[in-house]
């Protein structure tokens, strides 16, 4: 640097800065020799770069940037009063427009936000914030009106569900019993529309194990019976 000793004596690293041009590179990592000419002293003081002594090269990796519109999923949290039922709510907007990396917008499927339905007694609207990934920017609004029909719930009792074992090879264990009973409940009329659960149990070995099953997030699973099945291994063909 070149200046007044005085000046120069009172300058330190916050006093400067690099400015890299990086218009028109594409996406990728790109080397950048630095130069006296990339280094700007914003201070009042007349000073001049004239060297740059150490870490003439930069290597810099760019991101893609784009955006991308998503839906917007609704968590619950809590439980409505008594035997009420959550329905299937509206959400406005129904999609979020998210802005950002291109390597971490690829992965997202949908942003959610959080509904509490905790003791709620009827229908209801609330007005909460979309969460949006680390370092992604939202697009537009950051909130969303949520609206939530509440109502009596209807239950239904499923037989005869076959029983499977995940974990197992084919055939490696027979099930006792084979087949379970399961009650769940939900928004009345919608129930017929499900098709059968599928039950199962992760098998590890010989021995009893809880079954599983999986449902849709609008039904609430009541009952499995029986509870518990139990792997045996199936006797060698002949």
């Amino acid at each position: 640097m070149a200046g007044k000793g005085r000046d120069l004596l009172a300058l330190g690293p916050n006093d400067f800065k690099v400015v890299i041009n990086v218009a028109d590179r594409e996406a990728g990592v790109h080397r950048f020799d630095l130069a006296p000419s990339d280094v700007i002293y914003a201070g009042a003081r007349e000073v001049e770069v004239e060297e740059i002594l150490s870490e003439k090269i930069v290597m810099l990796e760019l991101e893609r940037r784009v955006t991308k519109s998503v839906p917007v999923k609704v968590d619950f949290v809590g439980s409505p009063a008594g035997d009420l039922y959550l329905g299937v709510p509206e959400v406005d907007p129904p999609r979020a427009t998210l802005y950002g990396s291109f390597r971490v917008l690829e992965k997202v499927r949908a942003v959610s936000v959080t509904v509490d339905a905790d003791g709620r007694e009827g229908p209801f609207t609330a007005r909460v914030p979309i969460r949006a990934p680390a370092g992604i920017t939202l697009v537009g609004s950051d909130e969303a009106r949520v609206t939530v029909p509440l109502g009596a719930g209807e239950r239904r009792t499923v037989r005869g569900v076959p029983l499977t074992a995940k974990g197992a090879r084919p055939g490696e264990y027979r099930l006792l019993p084979a087949e379970v009973a399961v009650t769940w409940e939900g928004e009345p009329g919608r129930l017929e529309a499900l098709r059968p659960p599928a039950a199962y149990i992760y098998a590890r070995g010989p021995g009893r194990y809880p079954v599983s099953v999986d449902v849709p997030d609008y039904v609430t699973l009541v009952a499995i019976v029986p509870a518990e099945a139990e792997a045996v291994p199936a006797a060698p063909p002949e």
